[in-house]
């Protein structure tokens, strides 16, 4: 758990530092414009090794030694952070995607080693701890780069914030080896595959995904948990850029935007998972605070695009975090009480739909802010292109508030 922890919060460092990284270089060359472009390119990179390795990674996690693979899988990606200040954008988009690639591969190597390390009847709260691991530290390691930040600027060390940030993701990469090297994995050639395919969220089996997504309910609370992440991509993609160019805050500015996501996020979270004095909500009223959550992510995303102070920005981004988290574990929570037989498939498919639609926001709304940013130039009181890029993820959301408001009802009948 500890290395889990340290490795994660090295992740959401290099997360930050790699964004203002690519809207720095974009931005030199082209302005907001070219930042946006730069963003998108390198997020469609992303996506592109995500899609072209999901098929072959069973086979590669069934075949190798987990110890071997998740140590030279750290090595490799320590030194890929490490290069990161040296490229320019073509060698960051290259490096992302093989940092892409690299992910996919480690994390169904580690659930696959899970059983080995951990009795089995410890073992759901051991996935518990990789999932809290994985996401909670968000906060942790956005504030860390907003600390690197801060003083690489206060010193005047002469170097871009992001190069020591990265440096400190590369040792991460390197702590997290060394762990893992003094473990005993056993040998897991014959169970590494069944528990890949049991415990990866990389491609859940095709009948099953058919059979969850032909029911009406669980189709449309899958919706709702895509949307919710629509406005983490919306606002992690078109952040660095609206900060730098349009609230004129540079690396400093994005921490602290990131790191609000990140707390407002795990505060609403926590505060739904523990419900009402510590009891769990029913049903009906995880239901109920679906299309709510979703109409406050988007007037929290409206009022970020709009503002012109950063500190508003950032209380704006808390807000956002706070719902959009609330409307994940809302829905998460009712996937999880489905019939036992019935959940791998439901969250296999929950999980694909929500990467897949942070994925994909994170590489459209920057590239919709390049044709609209265009067209805000030709008049002085029209925004920039981030700007009503936001303010379009903001519609989306609203939209998907107004169609999940009639299925709550008919869920809460259904449920009841």
């Amino acid at each position: 758990m500890g290395r889990a922890v340290v490795s994660s919060t090295g992740d959401w460092v290099g997360i930050a530092a790699i964004a203002v990284l690519v809207v720095r270089i974009g931005g030199d060359a082209g302005g907001a414009e070219g930042a946006a472009v730069a963003v998108t390119v390198t997020m469609a990179a992303r996506r592109a090794a995500l899609l072209m390795l999901g098929p072959v990674v069973t086979r590669v996690v069934e075949r190798a030694d987990p110890r071997a693979l998740l140590v030279g899988l750290d090595v490799a990606r320590a030194a890929l952070v490490a290069l990161l200040p040296l490229l320019g954008l073509p060698g960051v988009v290259v490096v992302a995607a093989a940092l892409e690639g690299a992910a996919e591969l480690w994390t169904p190597t580690r659930d696959a080693a899970l059983p080995s390390i951990v009795q089995r009847d410890q073992l759901a709260r051991a996935n518990a701890a990789c999932l809290v691991a994985s996401f909670g530290t968000m906060p942790l390691g956005t504030a860390l780069f907003t600390l690197v930040a801060v003083g690489v600027t206060s010193l005047g060390l002469g170097v871009p914030a992001e190069t020591p940030a990265l440096w400190l993701d590369a040792a991460s990469f390197v702590v997290s080896a060394v762990v893992v090297s003094r473990l005993d994995l056993g040998a897991l050639a014959t169970t590494a595959a069944r528990a890949a395919r049991r415990a990866s969220s990389v491609v859940p089996e095709p009948g099953s995904v058919r059979s969850v997504l032909r029911d009406p309910r669980l189709r449309g609370r899958i919706h709702d948990i895509s949307v919710a992440f629509v406005a983490v991509g919306a606002l992690t993609g078109l952040g660095p850029v609206l900060v730098r160019h349009d609230l004129a805050a540079g690396a400093v500015g994005f921490g602290l935007i990131v790191a609000a996501l990140g707390v407002g996020g795990r505060l609403g979270l926590t505060l739904v998972a523990r419900g009402v004095r510590g009891s769990p909500l029913a049903p009906e009223l995880l239901d109920a605070l679906v299309a709510p959550g979703l109409v406050v992510t988007a007037v929290a995303v409206g009022l970020l695009a709009l503002t012109s102070s950063l500190w508003v920005a950032v209380v704006a981004t808390f807000v956002a975090g706070l719902a959009a988290g609330s409307v994940w574990v809302s829905a998460y929570t009712l996937f999880q009480r489905e019939p036992v037989e019935r959940r791998p498939a439901v969250l296999a498919t929950v999980t694909v739909s929500a990467r897949s639609s942070l994925l994909t926001s994170r590489m459209l709304f920057p590239a919709l802010a390049v044709p609209l940013g265009t067209w805000a130039a030709s008049g002085a009181s029209v925004p920039s292109g981030s700007r009503l890029a936001l303010l379009c993820a903001a519609g989306i959301l609203l939209l998907a508030a107004a169609l999940a408001r009639p299925r709550v009802s008919r869920d809460s009948r259904h449920d009841s």
